[in-house]
């Protein structure tokens, strides 16, 4: 509105001056944040040259813009409510508030049965809080649904309810689904992060057990005051497919994890990374799913990088002894002992003779 006045006031006084004069007053005058461009500016040069008069639009033909809103609803029904001559008075409503004769009808006759502008949903306002909570609920318990998942618990739902035959195609849509989510803002779309069967399961008294543990073998071998004696080791794995899908979840979540099982994918690869609490890093130790190590996987990476294979490229018996004994322990042999090296629950760390070498060099 401001622009137009601005355009207004110049046109209005226009002296022999072209539009880039007219263009570099307004800036002068107003500043460059507030006027408007030059093209806009040439534009209606060109209109007020042809002999126009008004930035006002003109009018035009057609059919008048329709508003309808509760306001004017309610605003209506009154002016109907006063009238004698209900259908003139309707007829008369429509025409000044440009709302429809047909829809003035239905509202003054009760036929309206929702409250909303537009159409109905699909579910009831207290079915959709059904399903929301169950959305919920699921998250809660490690399974977020993800969104073909909730599709399904929808269609499931409504036949539950005698719906049938509420979904034209039988099954809920994505447009429906983004309708559902506008309603409940507390409901979000987040990709998951998978997580196995064992760790989803572990409990706040087991973690609390766990730490009780560590702490009396630190203090049981006098390695509190020595970090640099304490390793944590650790294999990760890595696919080529990582198994992440959009699941719907509370929007206050910052991790969606998803408990699922299985690697997925064709090709995976493990990495054992190890570390002491002073910060001493080991080279990582690579596994690769193959039934021989290529020379051209163990070209490149951080130096003294170890590289074996497996059938699987999962961590096994023989793989984690081979790290231990030429990797660990030669990376170790300096320090004073005992040393303690922290490790995860998996078989491959422990059989017999990694746990016999172990005891001979005071690990």
């Amino acid at each position: 509105m401001l622009r137009r006045c601005l355009l207004a006031k110049t046109f209005s006084s226009i002296d022999d001056l072209n539009a880039t004069q007219i263009h570099d007053e307004l800036i002068a005058a107003y500043g460059q944040g507030v006027v408007v461009s030059y093209s806009t500016v040439a534009h209606w040069f060109d209109r007020f040259s042809s002999g126009r008069e008004s930035l006002e639009d003109n009018l035009r033909n057609g059919r008048p813009i329709i508003i309808i809103t509760k306001q004017n609803i309610d605003a209506i029904q009154d002016l109907v409510n006063d009238d004698p001559h209900i259908s003139i008075g309707i007829r008369q409503a429509a025409k000044d508030f440009h709302v429809p004769y047909t829809t003035l009808c239905t509202h003054t006759a009760g036929h309206v049965i929702y409250e909303r502008i537009g159409r109905p949903t699909k579910f009831t306002d207290v079915e959709e809080s059904h399903l929301a909570q169950s959305v919920l609920a699921l998250q809660k318990w490690g399974e977020p649904v993800s969104i073909n998942e909730f599709l399904n618990l929808a269609k499931q739902y409504a036949s539950a309810l005698n719906k049938d035959n509420l979904f034209p195609s039988d099954m809920p849509t994505y447009d429906w689904l983004r309708s559902f989510l506008s309603r409940h803002s507390n409901l979000v779309l987040k990709n998951s992060t998978p997580i196995d069967k064992s760790r989803a399961k572990v409990t706040a008294s087991q973690v609390n057990e766990w730490f009780n543990l560590l702490t009396k073998v630190i203090n049981d071998n006098d390695l509190a005051n020595r970090p640099g004696q304490i390793y944590n080791a650790d294999d990760t794995g890595f696919s080529d497919t990582t198994g992440s899908s959009k699941v719907l979840v509370h929007r206050g979540t910052s991790n969606a994890y998803k408990i699922e099982g299985g690697t997925g994918g064709k090709s995976f690869t493990s990495v054992l990374i190890c570390a002491s609490a002073t910060g001493h890093m080991l080279a990582p130790f690579v596994v690769y799913r193959s039934k021989r190590l290529f020379q051209e996987g163990c070209m490149g990476g951080p130096l003294n990088t170890g590289f074996s294979n497996t059938d699987s490229g999962w961590m096994e018996n023989k793989i984690f002894y081979e790290w231990f004994q030429e990797m660990f322990l030669e990376a170790t042999k300096h320090l004073p002992r005992p040393v303690l090296l922290i490790l995860d629950g998996h078989k491959s760390h422990f059989t017999v003779e990694t746990l016999e070498l172990a005891v001979k060099n005071e690990v």
